[in-house]
């Protein structure tokens, strides 16, 4: 009885301590998206770079000294653009729109007073397809791997420049005959750079 009053008296005063010292913002910003081609497809279907918007919530802890943890989620449009030579020897340009919801998860180390860099992973799932093409279902999910640098320019806002990289290869079938079975798969992973501001309640 004594052991177990113990341990709900620590778990509570380290729940207020948390509680405490945990920071709660806002943000905002564009997606730069890139997808690489990993297989061996035709080279005369190129990507291009579009821009999209996210926004979601983010949360701050602090672990040791200098040392943070953070985890955030977000609502990521990711535009992919494919382009294809056409019949009329003019490029084809197909757009597709995925709305992901993401789970970045990652650790940011200050090393100056308004500098800090961070190293995680984001876990995402492409809850949206608006072009019905791309994406498969068993697909959806993505893992990437997460590097950033944050600035902070005032008491409560800050701006971050982030890298992710896909590990998940997603796939899309380039060419199908008559009966719609498919005669070439490509498969690829996606890629994005993140320009964001944050606001810290």
């Amino acid at each position: 009885m004594k052991r177990t009053m113990l341990f709900v008296c620590c778990a509570f005063a380290l729940m207020n301590g948390l509680n405490a010292q945990l920071r709660l913002g806002l943000k905002a910003g564009t997606n730069l998206s890139y997808f690489r081609d990993i297989s061996a497809s035709d080279e005369s279907f190129r990507r291009t770079l579009l821009v999209g918007p996210l926004g979601g919530f983010c949360m701050q802890v602090p672990v040791f000294k200098q040392w943070y943890f953070h985890s955030e989620l977000l609502y990521i449009e990711k535009h992919l653009g494919l382009s294809y030579p056409s019949l009329d020897s003019e490029r084809t340009i197909e757009k597709e729109t995925l709305g992901y919801v993401a789970l970045p998860v990652f650790m940011e180390w200050k090393w100056a007073e308004k500098l800090s860099c961070g190293a995680g992973a984001e876990f995402s799932y492409a809850a949206l397809d608006f072009g019905k093409r791309f994406i498969l279902h068993d697909q959806a999910f993505d893992v990437a791997l997460l590097g950033q640098i944050r600035y902070q320019f005032a008491e409560r806002m800050d701006a971050t420049f982030r890298y992710t990289h896909g590990l998940n290869p997603s796939s899309e079938v380039l060419y199908a005959d008559y009966n719609g079975v498919e005669v070439e798969r490509t498969q690829w992973l996606l890629a994005s750079w993140q320009l964001s501001l944050g606001w810290w309640l």
